[in-house]
């Protein structure tokens, strides 16, 4: 019994410091300006919305339905009868843990049924309206310093403040194609592989003056992770074979997709870890889930 007492007490003390302890968040996908003022949310398009769905999906939801507990338009009771037959399959994954901790501590709702949805869904807009939400939870709840983020648009300083550091994704220099070089108004047909290399060279240092914290390399998404190495001389002929392809196909249908062979992505993903190197820089590899 005095055993027993004294692994609670540790227990206990171990859990207060952990508690306690201030977070440095690697990997979020938050808008870093968004709050729900005069947003259309509630708490299933925003607790159901991401991850928890491939759980859902493992445990038989389809997509159909998915869509449609997401669809603030639709009576909330009608969306959780739904969800709810799934809950039961999914209860013990983090995902749906965690979802379960939220309500508990920031709402005080004991748990996620058919009882306790619509006062959940009132306390979320009712807290989720207010403009220092997001700070809140982060700061006092989570007890989180800074939040590393992975940032889609192009602009550092907005991505940066004093929650959120940004992640820039420099996969369209390994994926490039018609589209997004036409977007970003660079005269791709002109580059030489060098002038390419350096074109990335100059946009990660100015990301990274402008307060890019780390490179994110997602394309576990697209492609394996296993870059080989690969020589100049090999890199160059089939960057020129490119280009010309690149050439032809914008003049009979602007809008095709044309990716590098993978040789040439391998070279470009070696050229951009070179660089991050030259810079002492910090770069992320996603290796987990695939949502």
């Amino acid at each position: 019994m005095q055993n027993s007492e004294n692994y609670k007490n540790i227990y206990e003390r171990l859990l207060s410091y952990a508690d306690n302890m201030k977070i440095i968040d690697t990997h979020e996908h938050l808008n870093p300006h968004k709050n729900y003022i005069g947003d259309e949310s509630d708490v299933l398009c925003d607790y159901f919305s991401h991850y928890i769905t491939t759980d859902l999906e493992s445990a038989g939801m389809s997509k159909q339905d998915l869509n449609k507990i997401q669809d603030y338009k639709v009576n909330i009771i009608e969306r959780f009868r739904l969800l709810e037959p799934y809950l039961e399959c999914v209860k013990n994954t983090s995902y749906y843990r965690s979802i379960e901790i939220a309500a508990k501590k920031v709402h005080k709702v004991s748990e996620i049924s058919m009882k306790t949805i619509e006062e959940l869904n009132e306390k979320f807009k009712k807290a989720a309206s207010c403009e220092d939400y997001g700070r809140h939870i982060m700061k006092n709840v989570c007890n989180i310093e800074v939040a590393v983020n992975d940032y889609w648009i192009d602009d550092m300083k907005r991505a940066t403040s004093d929650l959120f550091v940004p992640a820039w994704h420099q996969s369209d220099y390994v994926f490039p194609n018609i589209s997004n070089f036409d977007q970003n108004k660079l005269d791709f047909e002109r580059l030489s592989l060098d002038e390419y290399c350096e074109y990335f060279k100059q946009h990660f240092l100015k990301q990274k003056a402008e307060g890019m914290k780390a490179l994110k390399n997602g394309m576990a998404y697209y492609r394996p992770l296993y870059f080989e190495e690969v020589d100049y001389h090999t890199a160059k002929e089939l960057y020129d074979e490119f280009i010309k392809k690149y050439i032809t196909m914008k003049k009979e249908n602007p809008n095709t997709g044309l990716e590098f062979p993978k040789k040439l992505q391998d070279y470009m993903m070696h050229f951009i870890l070179k660089v991050a190197d030259e810079n002492s820089f910090i770069i992320q590899i996603h290796t987990g889930l695939q949502e």
